[in-house]
Protein backbone atom coordinates (compact mmCIF):
# COMPACT_ATOMS: atom_id res chain seq x y z
CA UNK A 1 0.00 0.00 0.00
CA UNK A 2 2.82 2.36 0.91
CA UNK A 3 4.63 1.65 -2.36
CA UNK A 4 1.49 2.45 -4.33
CA UNK A 5 1.04 5.74 -2.49
CA UNK A 6 4.70 6.60 -3.07
CA UNK A 7 4.40 5.85 -6.79
CA UNK A 8 1.25 7.90 -7.15
CA UNK A 9 2.66 10.80 -5.18
CA UNK A 10 5.75 10.93 -7.41
CA UNK A 11 3.47 11.66 -10.32
CA UNK A 12 0.62 13.52 -8.64
CA UNK A 13 2.56 16.10 -6.64
CA UNK A 14 4.44 17.62 -9.60
CA UNK A 15 1.21 17.69 -11.62
CA UNK A 16 -0.57 19.43 -8.76
CA UNK A 17 2.24 21.90 -8.27
CA UNK A 18 2.93 22.69 -11.93
CA UNK A 19 -0.46 22.37 -13.61
CA UNK A 20 -3.50 22.29 -11.37
CA UNK A 21 -2.64 24.97 -8.79
CA UNK A 22 -1.63 27.61 -11.39
CA UNK A 23 -4.75 26.76 -13.40
CA UNK A 24 -6.94 27.19 -10.32
CA UNK A 25 -5.32 30.54 -9.55
CA UNK A 26 -5.80 31.70 -13.14
CA UNK A 27 -9.42 30.51 -13.15
CA UNK A 28 -10.12 32.42 -9.92
CA UNK A 29 -8.56 35.59 -11.31
CA UNK A 30 -10.51 35.27 -14.58
CA UNK A 31 -13.72 34.55 -12.68
CA UNK A 32 -13.25 37.60 -10.49
CA UNK A 33 -12.49 39.81 -13.49
CA UNK A 34 -15.48 38.67 -15.54
CA UNK A 35 -17.71 38.53 -12.44
CA UNK A 36 -17.14 42.22 -11.69
CA UNK A 37 -18.24 43.15 -15.21
CA UNK A 38 -21.31 40.94 -15.02
CA UNK A 39 -22.31 42.24 -11.59
CA UNK A 40 -22.22 45.79 -12.89
CA UNK A 41 -24.61 44.75 -15.66
CA UNK A 42 -26.93 43.07 -13.10
CA UNK A 43 -26.86 46.20 -10.93
CA UNK A 44 -27.73 48.34 -13.95
CA UNK A 45 -30.64 46.00 -14.75
CA UNK A 46 -29.35 44.96 -18.18
CA UNK A 47 -28.98 41.26 -17.24
CA UNK A 48 -30.38 38.71 -14.81
CA UNK A 49 -28.26 37.19 -12.07
CA UNK A 50 -28.54 33.66 -13.47
CA UNK A 51 -27.52 34.71 -16.97
CA UNK A 52 -24.65 36.84 -15.64
CA UNK A 53 -23.31 33.98 -13.49
CA UNK A 54 -23.46 31.56 -16.41
CA UNK A 55 -21.69 34.02 -18.72
CA UNK A 56 -18.94 34.85 -16.21
CA UNK A 57 -18.25 31.15 -15.53
CA UNK A 58 -18.05 30.33 -19.22
CA UNK A 59 -15.74 33.26 -20.05
CA UNK A 60 -13.46 32.44 -17.12
CA UNK A 61 -13.30 28.79 -18.18
CA UNK A 62 -12.57 29.70 -21.81
CA UNK A 63 -9.77 32.06 -20.81
CA UNK A 64 -8.23 29.56 -18.42
CA UNK A 65 -8.35 26.70 -20.93
CA UNK A 66 -6.86 28.82 -23.70
CA UNK A 67 -3.98 29.81 -21.41
CA UNK A 68 -3.46 26.20 -20.30
CA UNK A 69 -3.28 25.00 -23.90
CA UNK A 70 -0.78 27.74 -24.73
CA UNK A 71 -3.00 29.53 -27.21
CA UNK A 72 -3.99 32.45 -25.02
CA UNK A 73 -1.68 35.09 -26.43
CA UNK A 74 -1.92 34.06 -30.03
CA UNK A 75 -5.65 34.73 -30.30
CA UNK A 76 -5.21 38.39 -29.49
CA UNK A 77 -2.38 38.62 -32.02
CA UNK A 78 -4.59 37.05 -34.66
CA UNK A 79 -7.36 39.52 -33.91
CA UNK A 80 -4.94 42.45 -34.13
CA UNK A 81 -3.48 41.27 -37.43
CA UNK A 82 -6.96 40.67 -38.83
CA UNK A 83 -8.02 44.20 -37.93
CA UNK A 84 -4.83 45.62 -39.48
CA UNK A 85 -5.49 43.70 -42.69
CA UNK A 86 -8.87 45.35 -43.02
CA UNK A 87 -7.30 48.79 -42.78
CA UNK A 88 -4.67 48.20 -45.48
CA UNK A 89 -6.10 48.81 -48.96
CA UNK A 90 -5.76 45.88 -51.34
CA UNK A 91 -2.89 45.96 -53.81
CA UNK A 92 -3.85 46.71 -57.40
CA UNK A 93 -3.76 43.81 -59.85
CA UNK A 94 -0.64 43.54 -62.03
CA UNK A 95 -0.70 45.36 -65.33
CA UNK A 96 -1.94 43.38 -68.30
CA UNK A 97 1.28 44.13 -70.22
CA UNK A 98 3.61 41.15 -70.25
CA UNK A 99 7.02 41.56 -68.71
CA UNK A 100 9.99 40.97 -70.94
CA UNK A 101 11.98 37.97 -69.84
CA UNK A 102 15.70 38.61 -69.78
CA UNK A 103 17.62 35.39 -70.12
CA UNK A 104 20.94 35.07 -68.40
CA UNK A 105 23.89 33.64 -70.23
CA UNK A 106 24.33 30.04 -69.30
CA UNK A 107 27.78 28.77 -68.58
CA UNK A 108 29.30 26.79 -71.42
CA UNK A 109 29.52 23.16 -70.47
CA UNK A 110 33.05 21.89 -70.87
CA UNK A 111 34.13 18.33 -71.18
CA UNK A 112 36.67 16.72 -68.88
CA UNK A 113 39.12 16.47 -71.75
CA UNK A 114 38.78 20.21 -72.49
CA UNK A 115 39.49 21.11 -68.85
CA UNK A 116 42.44 18.76 -68.40
CA UNK A 117 44.19 19.22 -71.75
CA UNK A 118 45.91 22.48 -70.65
CA UNK A 119 47.37 20.99 -67.46
CA UNK A 120 51.06 20.10 -67.74
CA UNK A 121 52.54 17.28 -65.72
Amino acid sequence: MGALALGVSRFALPVLRNVLIPAAKRFGANLFESGVNELSEVAAGRSTLKRAAKRSLSTAAKRTLSKQRGSGGSSSKKQKSASRERLIPPTPPPSPRKKQIIRKKTAVKRSRYDILKNIKN
